[in-house]
């Protein structure tokens, strides 16, 4: 600690030295020129800038996460609080089982298909919903494309139901569908 208050201290002397060369006005009132006329209010000033710094030094040097742990929760505070599994889940109704829209419960457990290398043993991920969600008895059957003249993309989803199922019955207001692709290949 001693070393790095010493050179703490020696760089404050010098960069005093640097100041009153570029500002000789300003450092003669506080008489930074001439280390035998300094003011000792300013020279102890100076030690205790060299203390703080040198205590600062030896903390990071001392690789204390407390530093970093502290700029990052500033900086990035997302980074360091627990986030748990999340996913986002596809729900298919197997055909002519579902002929009404069902609710999950927030909070139903869902597992997932069976994950990972086979040389290893596969593994089932279990997960919670975390808000209510509807299950209603259609598919995806078609997407079209269509690039209107004035510019952008829109696109139009087709949707099948098991026979006997009217769609005009099923409220789809609230429908949730998570759209992804690749970036090369996104819209």
């Amino acid at each position: 600690m001693r070393d790095l208050y010493e050179a703490e201290l020696r760089r404050l002397h010098e960069s005093a030295q640097e100041f009153a060369e570029a500002y000789p006005e300003q450092a003669g009132m506080l008489n930074l020129a001439d280390v035998k006329d300094r003011d000792p209010y300013i020279e102890r000033l100076l030690e205790g800038m060299a203390y703080l710094t040198a205590q600062i030094r030896s903390h990071i040097e001392d690789d204390i996460p407390e530093i970093s742990e502290t700029l990052l929760n500033h900086l990035w505070p997302h980074f360091l609080r627990p986030y748990p599994s999340a996913t986002i889940m596809e729900f298919e109704p197997k055909k002519g089982l579902l002929q009404s829209p069902q609710c999950l419960a927030r909070g139903t457990r869902v597992m997932s298909d069976l994950v990972g290398d086979p040389d290893e043993g596969k593994v089932q991920c279990r997960f919670r919903t975390t808000a209510p969600v509807v299950l209603n008895p259609l598919r995806i059957a078609s997407l079209e494309l269509d690039e209107p003249s004035g510019g952008g993309t829109r696109f139009r989803l087709g949707f099948r139901t098991d026979p006997g199922i009217d769609v005009g019955d099923l409220d789809l207001a609230a429908l949730k569908i998570h759209l992804k692709a690749d970036p090369a290949l996104a819209l």
